[in-house]
């Protein structure tokens, strides 16, 4: 998958993540503002769009009913 994004945008989606929410929440502090210079600083331009990419994975199955299949 892919997006074009700003570094503010980027932040904006890393913070809705649920792991970064937990750590909010156990260490009241933000974990991103540990990695916010660093990244302004390879970004060079924080209102530059850039195209961010990640994968995509899905779990597929189906669930056991426990009934037998019919026949």
């Amino acid at each position: 998958m892919t997006a074009r994004w700003n570094l503010e945008r980027l932040l904006a989606y890393l913070r809705t993540w649920s792991s970064t929410q937990r750590f909010i929440a156990a260490e009241t502090t933000d974990p991103l503002n540990q990695i916010r210079d660093e990244l302004h600083r390879v970004w060079e331009n924080a209102a530059q769009m850039r195209t961010v990419t990640w994968p995509v994975v899905l779990r597929v199955g189906i669930k056991d009913s426990g009934e037998s299949p019919k026949e």
